[in-house]
């Protein structure tokens, strides 16, 4: 068997690291959705409702995202998705 190189787990560890933020994003929002519900005064339907958006868009986008990975070149599906899911996040600061 041969060994991996240098470049194998470099894209290994992106690979990881990219994961990695992927499921810290998507539970933080059960850490701070008390502190979310006293800022704006939001009853647990609502912060419930929040979840439900996040779990909808994760589930719509992951098809169309797994069919184009499949069919795709996958380094810019992954660019692709990372830049997507980093602007989301970026604006959901906003």
């Amino acid at each position: 068997m041969r060994r991996p190189d240098n470049y194998a787990r470099w894209v290994l560890g992106v690979m990881v690291g990219i994961n990695f933020l992927n499921y810290l994003d998507r539970y933080i929002l059960p850490v701070v959705a008390t502190k979310i519900q006293a800022e704006f005064h939001l009853d647990d339907t609502a912060i419930g409702a929040l979840g439900t958006a996040f779990l909808l868009v994760y589930a719509v986008a992951a098809l169309p995202f797994g069919i184009w990975a499949d069919r795709g070149v996958r380094r810019t599906v992954v660019g692709v998705g990372v830049t997507i899911w980093s602007l989301a996040t970026l604006l959901t600061g906003l």
